[in-house]
């Protein structure tokens, strides 16, 4: 018999909920279903069931978090070595959870941990020449305070099927290209407390022979990492947030098929 995962979660918007699950491919099941809760099948074996807050709150005592409301803290550093923050990070890791998460481009790199540790470090990092600035978010990612939602996650991991990939993979994990399923999939296991290793692995990608990055998302955060991971190389970097960036990148990115083509 197949293992069942059954996931409850807190959720403001039950309706606004349902349209983004189904959204992604999932279907609800009406049966257990109510004006209260929802149960979306993502697979024969995996289960999310949505609760309104209220609904919620009757099958635990502890508060249910807002990230609207309370936010850990990551530090963003403007240091170009990510080796001088990795010392600096182990010295302060006396005082508590700190870690080293983001490795974005030349001249950012975040740090995670528990919110008193990093504004006590902060003056750590001043002292060593770094410009520092908060960056509210709702949770401490990418650092040991979140263990408990990557165990959380791992059976859900497990169960997903993987197939090898038709075209090379850059896990921000472990920075190198693959296609291996199980490779592929061993490394988002560490990925929720682990390092994220963004500028190595836009270097690997350009190192076997990517020129053109296309960013698919609303704004153009990743964008401009890639553009100040490969500055003064010939790449091209174009992103994808609405019906309007679709035709532009498509147009561009026809564009340089055909020019390559010609030089053919």
């Amino acid at each position: 018999m197949s293992q069942m995962i059954f996931i409850n979660l807190p959720v403001t918007d039950l309706g606004g909920s349902i349209a983004f699950y189904e959204g992604i491919g999932a279907t609800r099941e009406p049966k257990f279903s109510n004006e209260a809760a929802a149960m979306m099948v993502i697979s024969e074996t995996i289960h999310v069931m949505l609760l309104t807050h209220p609904f919620y709150s009757g099958f635990t005592a502890k508060p249910i978090a807002n990230a609207h409301a309370t936010s850990q803290v990551f530090l963003c550093l403007s240091r170009d070595s990510r080796e001088a923050v990795d010392e600096i990070v182990a010295r302060c890791e006396g005082r508590g959870v700190i870690a080293n998460a983001n490795d974005n481009a030349p001249g950012q790199i975040v740090v995670s941990g528990d919110v008193e540790v990093l504004r006590e470090s902060a003056a750590d990092f001043k002292a060593a020449g770094a410009r520092v600035m908060d960056l509210p978010v709702g949770g401490a990612f990418h650092s040991a305070l979140m263990a408990e939602g990557a165990r959380a996650f791992a059976p859900l991991l497990d169960a997903a099927p993987f197939a090898d990939a038709r075209v090379p993979l850059v896990s921000n994990f472990t920075a190198t290209p693959g296609r291996d399923a199980a490779t592929l999939k061993a490394a988002l296991h560490p990925q929720i407390t682990g390092r994220v290793r963004w500028r190595e692995s836009v270097e690997a990608m350009v190192a076997a022979g990517a020129d053109t990055f296309v960013e698919v998302g609303p704004g153009k955060v990743l964008s401009g990492l890639v553009q100040r991971c490969t500055k003064g190389r010939p790449v091209t970097v174009l992103n994808v947030e609405d019906p309007a960036s679709l035709e532009k990148t498509l147009e561009a990115i026809e564009g340089r098929g055909q020019r390559a083509e010609g030089r053919g």
